[in-house]
């Protein structure tokens, strides 16, 4: 089951960068993938590096003003899945502290749902009735 539960987990893909507008592109396309976006740990030491000179509120807009929405909404419901899927997977082997899951899980908890315990206290009707966001507690 441990086995199965890591490989629910997407890998976090990052566009290649090689200068600051191929970084907020690799940003804009995170941000699109997975629907929310990336804390400094997620993002891969190069592309931190591009954007070092840029201050945060700058790289919310950018990203505000770059990212499709459609795309962002897609993003964030592919993420509230596969987090549900994730944690579904986990009861099996019991539930550990917030704190075990991997930080992507971790952040994707925090962005799409109110609260942890609240989501893995009901994880059978999250999935009779998929597709109503509400019944996740989903933000």
């Amino acid at each position: 089951m441990a086995y199965l539960a890591q490989r629910i987990v997407p890998d976090a893909e990052w566009l290649a960068s090689e200068d600051t507008t191929s970084a907020i592109a690799a940003l804009v396309d995170y941000v699109e993938r997975r629907g929310r976006p990336p804390r400094l740990e997620e993002t891969p030491r190069a592309t931190a590096e591009l954007l070092a000179h840029l201050k945060p509120g700058e790289l919310k807009r950018l990203v505000r003003d770059s990212a499709d929405p459609g795309a962002m909404a897609e993003g964030a419901r592919r993420s509230t899945l596969n987090t549900l899927l994730y944690l579904a997977v986990k009861l099996f082997n019991g539930r550990g502290p917030f704190s075990s899951l991997p930080l992507s899980i971790q952040l994707d908890v925090r962005a799409f749902f109110t609260s942890y315990v609240r989501r893995v206290s009901a994880p059978t009707g999250s999935f009779s009735n998929y597709g109503t966001t509400a019944t996740y507690g989903a933000r």
